[in-house]
């Protein structure tokens, strides 16, 4: 059921993703989709465009640490920063974290978590 608090905590985390440095194209492209129907008739359809997308660019801790320290992630961070990034994940991930810790990554998770409010 559709809530003010549901209105706000979404348009709050759309902003959040948007303003993420590492939020990936095809999903700014979505997130922007879903700013413009917020309030329409076409917002429910713009929510399930953004919950699929989000659902397949969520990384977990696991993916993240395999893809920044792949030979890509290392050509795009650079060996130190990559190595650190890889670090770091593999030490959130011994304290209990499942999610990537990037912004876009935390964000996304936090509208996955009420996904059955929003569709």
């Amino acid at each position: 059921m559709k809530t003010k608090e549901l209105d706000a905590f979404m348009k709050e985390k759309v902003d959040a993703l948007l303003e993420a440095p590492n939020c990936y194209k095809d999903l700014r492209v979505i997130a922007e989709n879903w700013k413009k129907a917020a309030g329409t008739d076409k917002e429910a359809e713009a929510t399930a465009a953004l919950i699929k997308e989000l659902e397949a660019d969520v990384l977990t801790i696991d993916q993240m640490i395999e893809l920044v320290g792949s030979e890509f992630g290392i050509k795009k961070f650079g060996a130190e920063t990559s190595a650190k990034y890889v670090a770091h994940a593999k030490s959130l991930k011994e304290q209990g974290q499942k999610i990537c810790f990037c912004k876009a990554c935390t964000t996304g998770h936090e509208i996955l978590e009420r996904k059955a409010e929003l569709l």
